[in-house]
């Protein structure tokens, strides 16, 4: 009986779960269309305020916006759910809808040219945003114009691949915001992701370009461009007063259990960008100070291959709140490079301020950063900078050769400002050489690279030198022009990072390659492709050399480099053991020509495509595996195993084309580099 129950509970669970995608109907809306229509296709609706609607739309829902121009601001009334799905804005496919607020005043209060409060299981997506300006000449700070604006206890919440661009404030001490996610709610903003936008040329007065502000967890900030902006990029706050009713419960009050990834930031200034178009920001009286990328007083906060550059700072892990903190942010494969007053900035601005700590800096790219030169450096400690890990970095300064700066005393008004920060394995570099170049800790200038590690005690197993870069060179205005900042094959900073550590799970290098290649973690945000640590590990200081190309056969065996690194043989040992092997495999009452072979599980750089052909010289693409993905089963040829052992594995493809007493087939493995 009981067994009866649970399987007459299964079947109607399963019942529900079809109705509800059944039931999931795609809707229309065009400028030309009626809202009195019934937003098909043929009869679209006229305004995407009539779709996100209560009783409009449900759960499963995809509401497609046509082509054209909608002057409108949207508040979605509507939500999805977990059983029926997202209810979905997006673009027709192959059409760009603009949402512009042109002569559309924001109300006196905090609002959102697409509003979301507390909902659940809403999409945006492909849209463009733009010209949501408080009123010109307004004294009206309460005008706070926001393309994106997500508040309450929303959750599963996605933006993506919208544009946002022209959102302004007029008023020196206004705000305005590109895409605001503001976690006011008891209970906290889950599940939100903000990924693939780009938003640009906004004027922000006090506030900034993304921002993840108060009660907000798990949340994606994710493959972002975000530039042109009069302040910072992107920033996780701490401690504003934004949830419970603005008591400032510390344990809610922050954004946390969060991720800034993949994201590139750059002119994002209070001082303008006038090349782009973009004035100063009036809120700043002319002074720099608009971080690319800035937690403040936010917590478990994972920032990863994100690229900043040309922003007023590159990076800041800091609290503007006394006696409050940044905490536990993981900073790790990031590239920094020429930002006006300094690369990365810890601690508090002041000793009004809070400050960082519990920080694991790892693994980073630094390059001529406070190209203002004002003495900040590649990377500053301000007030209150404690336990914080620096490991496999790699630090690069410009012409004023300052390297690290720290000009706040041990001790202030009897209490200490910088403990416990371990430093070490990383790469230093400065033009002034390894005898002059500038340090500074605990308010003391140290001139030369041993007199810094004594005064830190730290960097015992680092080093100084040229880093051996591809090409450390921008030549016009980026973007496009920009730095090639990757590891050269014979770079000092291969293999020489903590022989201790360990990639964590998913940790990749700046460019979503194998963190660790060589055995050693490499130094800086670039770790040398598998393919190039093999030729390192060959070839030895030959690695460089015409012998070690991919190209070439020095065995003499008939299989190049590139081969002899895919299928795990040996490139100065001439044989044909591990070559590709064909044979025979009967599937029903056919039989088939099959081809194995095996290949190194760390040789995720190259592409194995097995081709079919009935002659010599037609050959057609099979199943391929690599770095684009894995394709099994093709029209040409399909999968019959794949076996891995620890380090390699072998796979098994067949022909799809019986054999028979007059058909000829052959197979055959490419490999090629992506």
């Amino acid at each position: 009986m009981l067994r009866k129950a649970m399987m007459s509970r299964l079947l109607w669970s399963v019942l529900l779960w079809v109705t509800a995608s059944a039931g999931a109907t795609d809707r229309f809306v065009s400028p030309s269309g009626l809202d009195t229509d019934a937003g098909t296709e043929a009869k679209p609706w006229k305004t995407i305020q009539h779709a996100a609607n209560a009783g409009v739309t449900a759960p499963g829902d995809t509401v497609y916006l046509r082509a054209g121009t909608y002057n409108e601001r949207v508040t979605v009334n509507v939500s999805g759910s977990a059983a029926g799905g997202f209810i979905t804005f997006r673009n027709y496919v192959g059409e760009s809808p603009v949402l512009d607020a042109t002569g559309v005043t924001p109300p006196n209060s905090d609002t959102g040219l697409f509003l979301i409060v507390g909902r659940s299981y809403v999409r945006v997506q492909g849209l463009e945003l733009r010209n949501y300006q408080s009123t010109n000449g307004t004294t009206n700070q309460n005008q706070v114009p926001c393309g994106v604006h997500i508040r309450g206890a929303s959750d599963h919440v996605e933006i993506r691949g919208c544009k946002v661009h022209d959102i302004w404030n007029h008023f020196a001490d206004g705000n305005a915001f590109g895409i605001a996610v503001y976690g006011d709610a008891t209970t906290p903003m889950t599940d939100i992701i903000i990924d693939g936008n780009e938003i640009y040329q906004c004027r922000l007065g006090n506030s900034e370009t993304l921002t993840i502000n108060g009660n907000v967890i798990n949340w994606q900030v994710t493959n972002n461009l975000v530039h042109d902006n009069t302040n910072i990029g992107i920033v996780a706050i701490g401690y504003e007063g934004t949830c419970c009713g603005g008591t400032s419960d510390p344990l809610l009050d922050r954004a946390r259990n969060g991720v800034i990834r993949g994201n590139t930031v750059w002119n994002c200034s209070s001082v303008g960008t006038p090349a782009a178009g973009v004035p100063a920001n009036p809120a700043y009286a002319g002074a720099p100070g608009a971080g690319g990328i800035y937690v403040d007083g936010g917590h478990d906060v994972l920032i990863e291959r994100n690229v900043s550059y040309q922003n007023d700072i590159g990076i800041e892990l800091a609290s503007e709140h006394s006696g409050k903190f940044s905490e536990s942010v993981t900073l790790r494969d990031n590239v920094v490079w020429r930002n006006k007053i300094g690369g990365l900035f810890l601690g508090g601005a002041d000793a009004t301020n809070g400050g960082s700590q519990n920080h694991t800096i790892t693994n980073n790219t630094f390059w001529e950063n406070d190209t203002n030169q004002d003495g900040n450096g590649e990377i500053q400690f301000n007030y209150r900078v404690f336990n914080n890990t620096l490991r496999n970095n790699l630090i690069m300064a410009n012409t004023q050769s300052l390297l690290l700066s720290n000009p706040v005393a041990a001790t202030v008004g009897g209490v200490a400002m910088n403990t416990g920060n371990g430093i070490d394995y990383n790469r230093w570099q400065a033009p002034a050489g390894s005898g002059a170049a500038e340090w500074q800790w605990k308010n003391a200038s140290k001139t030369g690279f041993a007199a810094w590690k004594t005064a830190s005690g730290g960097d015992a197993h680092s080093s100084f030198g040229d880093p051996l870069l591809v090409n450390p060179v921008v030549s016009g205005v980026a973007p496009p022009a920009t730095p090639d900042l990757h590891l050269r094959l014979d770079s000092p900073c291969v293999n020489a990072g903590d022989p201790a550590f360990t990639a964590a799970s998913g940790e990749t290098d700046s460019d979503g390659g194998t963190r660790v290649t060589g055995g050693v973690v490499d130094i800086g945000a670039d770790e040398l492709a598998p393919r190039d640590a093999w030729r390192l590990q060959k070839f030895g200081a030959a690695a460089t050399g015409a012998t070690a190309q991919f190209t070439a056969d020095p065995d003499g065996d008939g299989a190049l480099n590139l081969a002899e690194y895919a299928l795990n043989t040996e490139p100065l040992v001439p044989g044909t053991t591990g070559l590709p092997v064909t044979g025979f495999a009967t599937v029903g009452n056919d039989r088939f020509l099959t081809i194995a072979f095996t290949r190194p599980l760390l040789a995720n750089d190259v592409t194995y495509t097995v081709q079919a052909a009935p002659m010599l010289g037609s050959w057609v693409d099979g199943s391929a595996y690599g770095p684009g993905g894995d394709v099994p089963i093709t029209a040409a040829t399909s999968q019959l195993s794949r076996a891995a052992g620890a380090s390699t594995e072998t796979i098994v493809v067949r022909d799809n084309v019986p054999l028979g007493a007059s058909v000829s087939r052959f197979l055959r493995l490419r490999i090629s580099v992506p």
